[in-house]
C-alpha cells in the first residue's frame, strides 16, 4: 500500500537544542484502514488527531499524544444505536477541551445530518447533538468555541454559508443564512473566525459574477458592520489565522496577509503553492510563516512581509498530503513535526528545536522561489446578504469510549429453562467488542453433575464428564462467537426447586486488558410449569444498592404455534431508570441483529430463525436473548425498577411478558419510605391504540406524548378500566415516544414506546 505522509505540527514547549530528531509510534488495531481527518495542540502541549476508520461504522477516534511526541491513547466513540454512525470531520480547541463536529449518517437515513459533541479535558463527552438544516452539504459544519462561553456552527450550503450561535449546551440561539449576491450564479464558499471580542469575521471566495474574496465583519449577533471584497480571487478557501498583532493571514494559491479592517497589506505567489489545494501553514514566535503546500508537499518558511527564507522537502518519500494540524498552538520556535501514513493511521513524531533543525529530517528545497507581488482590485459598495434560518436540533446519545487498542474479550452464559424430564439448552458467548483482533480460542463449558449431555454446536473438540471443549479461530474486531449445549433433565419430580449450575470460560493468547470477564456462571433453579415467555432479572427481587451494580435481564421464548416462526422481533421498553449508554448484549440463542435508541427502545430481530413449533422441536423451539444495564444513580431505597417485552412471532400479535421487577434496598432491608410506582405500556411497538397501566389509587387527570424531536402533544385518552387508560396513537407518526400521565396531585409517571 502506498502511504502519503500528513503532517502535524505542534509548536511545543521544548527546551532549545539543535538537531534533535525523536520518533514515537502510534499503534492502532489492525481491524482496517484508518484516515487522519483534522488535530489540534491544548495549550499544555499535547496534541490531538481525529480519525475515521474504513469501514466507518465504528464512529469517530481520538488519538492523544504527549507534550513529547509520546502515544497516550487512541479513543473511539460512538452513537448508542450501532446502525446509526458518526464521521469525524474537525476538533477544535475550547476552555473547556475540544468540540469535535462532523456528520451523522441514520439508519436508513437517505439525508445526511450534522453532530457536534463537547469533550473535557479527559476527551470525556461533556454534551452531544444532532443538528439538521436543509440543503446541507456533506462535510460542511465546524464548530468554533466564543469568549462568551458559548459556539459558532458554521454550515456550508449551496444557498450560502449558515452561521449558528450556540449557547454552552450546543442549543442555537440565532442561525442567519450569509450570501455575497442574491443572483450568484457561480460556486462560493465561506468559513467563520471567532473573534476575542465576540465578533465574527467571514472569509471565503465566489466565482460569480466575477471571481473574488471577501472579508466581512459580524457583531455578536450576526449583524453586517462591513465588507470589503477584492477581484483576482487568486486566494481560493484555504486556511486563516489571527497573527500576533491581529493582522488577518490567510493560504491559498497565495500566501496574503490583512489586517484587522480588512485592509490589504501585501499578497504574494510562490511557485510549487498549489492554488486549488491550499496546504496549511503556522506562525511562528518570532512572526516568521511556516507552510507547506498540500499537493506538492514543500515545507516553506517566510518573514512577516512573505519575503522567502527557507524551503525543504523529503526526497525518500512522497511528501503529498502533508499539512499542520494545528490549534491555537504556543508561539514559540520549538517544534514537534508527526509524519502520520494517511491510510492507517500509524505515526511518528519528530521534535526540533527550530527551523534551522529541520535538517535532521528535511533537505533544502531550491525550486522554491517568491513571485511577483499581487494587487488585486478591490470592490466598493460591496453588500453581504442576510436571511433568517433555522437550525433543528435534538440530543444524541454517545455511549462510553473506549481505547481502540485494547484487547478486551468477554464471555456470558445463560440457560433455557431446566424442566424434569425435558431437555433444554445451554448458550455461551464471546464477544469482542474493541478493535483488535484475538487470538485462537480454546473455551470449555462445565454443567451440574445432575444433568446429562446431549449434544453441542459447533462439534466440539471434547467432552469428558461435564465439561465440553471448544478449539475456535481467532475473532475479529467487533464480532461475536455463540456455543450451545443441548442438555437433559432427569424426570424426576422431586428435582423441582433444585439449583443446577453452569461455567463458561475461554482462553487465548493475545494480551487483554482484563481477565475478570473471561469466565461466566449462571444458576438456574429446576422448575414445573411455566409461561414459556417471560422476562427474568437478575438481582432478582431487590437490588442492594451497596452491593449491586448490574441488572441483568434474560428474555426467553418459545413458538407455541401450529408452524415454524422465520421472524421473531422482541422490543423491550426499557425502564427509565436505566442508562441506555451502558447497555451490553449478552449470550442469545440464535443469530441477531439490534436496535437501541436514545431514549431507550430496544428492538433485537431474529431474522430467518425457522424457530420449530413446540409440538414437532420441543427443545428447538425455545430462544432467549440475554443483556445487561446499570441503573440510573442514585438510586433511592424502595425505588421500584420494572420492565417488561413484546415478542412478536412472524405477523402474529405480540407476546407481552409478565413484568420483571426488583426493588431497591440497603444493607438492613427495604426502607419505609413508599415504593415508586410504575406506568407499564404495551404493546410495544403500537400501531392504533396504546394501554397504558397505572398503579391503583392514580387518578388521571390528563395525559401528553412527547416525540424525539421534543414537541409535546396533547392526548386524549379513556379509562378502560379502573387501573387502565387507553391512548389513541393514529395521529402520531412511526418513531420513538414517551407517554407521561399527571395524577390530580401533581405526580407525573411516564413509560416510553414506539409507534409503527
Amino acid at each position: 500500500m502506498k502511504h502519503a505522509l500528513l503532517l502535524l505540527c505542534i509548536g511545543g514547549q521544548l527546551a532549545v537544542r539543535a538537531q534533535i530528531c525523536t520518533y514515537s509510534e502510534n499503534p492502532m488495531s489492525d481491524a482496517g484502514w484508518w484516515w487522519n481527518v483534522d488535530g489540534m495542540l491544548q495549550s499544555n502541549g499535547q496534541g490531538i488527531q481525529l480519525m475515521d476508520r474504513d469501514p466507518v461504522t465504528h464512529g469517530t477516534f481520538l488519538g492523544r499524544w504527549d507534550s513529547q511526541g509520546q502515544v497516550q491513547w487512541n479513543k473511539n466513540f460512538q452513537h448508542m444505536n450501532p446502525q446509526h454512525w458518526m464521521r469525524g470531520q474537525t476538533i477544535t480547541p475550547s476552555p473547556t477541551g475540544s468540540i469535535v463536529s462532523g456528520s451523522f449518517f441514520p439508519d436508513h437515513a437517505s439525508y445526511t445530518t450534522m453532530y457536534g459533541a463537547a469533550l473535557d479535558v479527559n476527551d470525556e463527552v461533556q454534551w452531544a447533538r444532532i443538528y439538521m438544516l436543509d440543503s446541507l452539504e456533506e462535510d460542511a459544519g465546524r464548530i468554533l468555541p466564543t469568549t462568551d462561553g458559548g459556539y459558532l456552527f458554521q454550515i456550508q450550503t449551496p444557498k450560502g454559508l449558515s452561521l449558528s450561535k450556540l449557547n454552552n449546551a450546543g442549543v442555537p440561539v440565532w442561525t442567519k443564512r450569509y450570501l455575497p449576491s442574491l443572483a450568484s450564479n457561480g460556486y462560493w464558499m465561506a468559513r467563520a473566525i471567532a473573534e476575542p471580542n465576540g465578533d465574527i469575521t467571514l472569509y471565503g471566495g465566489t466565482t460569480s459574477p466575477n471571481s473574488s474574496f471577501f472579508l466581512c465583519r459580524l457583531n455578536a449577533e450576526g449583524v453586517v458592520q462591513w465588507k470589503r471584497s477584492y477581484t483576482g480571487n487568486l486566494l481560493g478557501l484555504g486556511p486563516a489565522m489571527r497573527a500576533m498583532n491581529g493582522d488577518y493571514l490567510f493560504l491559498g494559491g497565495t500566501l496574503t496577509r490583512m489586517n484587522s479592517q480588512g485592509d490589504l497589506l501585501w499578497q504574494k505567489v510562490y511557485t510549487d503553492l498549489n492554488e486549488s489545494l491550499p496546504g496549511s501553514f503556522t506562525e511562528l514566535g518570532n512572526g516568521h510563516i511556516l507552510m507547506i503546500s498540500y499537493q506538492v508537499g514543500v515545507m516553506t518558511e517566510v518573514a512577516a512581509d512573505g519575503t522567502l527564507i527557507n524551503a525543504w522537502a523529503r526526497p525518500d518519500v512522497a511528501l503529498s498530503d502533508h499539512q499542520f494540524l494545528s490549534g491555537t498552538a504556543p508561539h514559540g520556535d520549538s517544534l514537534t513535526i508527526g509524519a502520520t501514513r494517511q491510510f492507517d493511521g500509524w505515526t511518528t513524531l519528530m521534535t526540533a528545536s527550530s527551523t534551522t533543525s529541520l535538517g535532521c529530517y528535511l533537505e533544502p528545497y531550491s525550486f522554491m522561489s517568491e513571485g511577483a507581488a499581487l494587487n488585486p482590485a478591490e470592490i466598493v459598495n460591496d453588500t453581504m446578504y442576510v436571511v433568517r434560518d433555522s437550525l433543528k436540533t435534538w440530543t444524541m446519545n454517545i455511549g462510553y469510549s473506549q481505547n481502540s487498542t485494547d484487547l478486551d474479550l468477554a464471555c456470558y452464559v445463560k440457560s433455557g429453562l431446566a424442566r424434569p424430564g425435558f431437555q433444554h439448552s445451554a448458550f455461551g458467548v464471546i464477544t469482542d467488542e474493541q478493535l483488535a483482533t484475538s487470538g485462537p480460542i480454546t473455551a470449555s463449558m462445565t454443567f451440574s453433575p445432575l444433568l446429562s449431555y446431549v449434544g453441542a454446536v459447533p462439534p466440539p473438540t471434547s467432552v469428558v464428564g461435564q465439561t465440553v471443549t471448544w478449539d475456535l479461530p481467532a475473532m475479529g474486531a467487533n464480532t461475536q462467537r455463540l456455543v450451545r449445549v443441548d442438555l437433559q433433565t432427569p424426570p424426576d419430580p422431586l428435582l423441582l426447586g433444585t439449583s443446577v449450575d453452569y461455567t463458561f470460560s475461554f482462553t487465548q493468547d493475545s494480551t487483554e486488558t482484563s481477565l475478570a470477564n473471561n469466565t461466566s456462571t449462571f444458576s438456574r433453579i429446576i422448575g414445573g410449569a411455566f409461561d414459556p415467555n417471560l422476562k427474568e432479572v437478575l438481582p432478582k427481587d431487590f437490588y442492594d444498592i451497596d452491593t449491586d451494580s448490574i441488572l441483568d435481564y434474560t428474555i426467553q421464548f418459545q413458538n407455541t404455534g401450529t408452524d415454524t416462526a422465520f421472524t421473531v422481533v422482541v422490543v423491550d421498553s426499557l425502564p427509565m431508570d436505566v442508562d441506555v449508554r451502558t447497555f451490553q448484549m449478552g449470550a442469545c440463542s440464535h443469530t441477531y441483529s439490534y436496535t437501541l435508541t436514545g431514549n431507550g427502545i430496544l428492538t433485537v430481530t431474529f431474522n430467518n430463525i425457522q424457530l420449530p413449533d413446540s409440538n414437532t422441536n420441543e427443545l428447538r423451539s425455545h430462544g432467549l436473548i440475554n443483556f445487561r444495564i446499570k441503573p440510573i444513580l442514585p438510586l433511592t431505597i424502595g425505588q421500584q425498577i420494572t420492565n417488561a417485552a413484546d415478542i412478536y412471532f412472524d405477523f402474529n400479535p405480540p407476546v407481552h411478558t409478565a413484568d420483571a421487577t426488583v426493588i431497591v434496598v440497603g444493607s438492613s432491608g427495604i426502607a419505609a419510605s413508599p415504593r415508586v410506582e410504575k406506568l407499564v405500556v404495551y404493546p410495544v411497538p403500537v400501531k392504533d391504540q396504546l394501554t397504558a397501566t397505572v398503579p391503583k389509587e392514580f387518578a388521571v387527570q390528563r395525559a401528553f406524548i412527547v416525540g424525539i424531536d421534543g414537541r409535546t402533544m396533547p392526548t386524549r385518552f379513556m379509562h378502560s378500566q379502573s387501573d387502565r387508560i387507553s391512548v389513541n396513537t393514529q395521529h402520531l407518526a412511526a418513531g420513538a415516544y414517551v407517554l407521561t400521565v399527571v395524577a390530580d396531585d401533581g405526580c407525573r409517571l411516564a413509560a416510553r414506546f414506539t409507534k409503527d
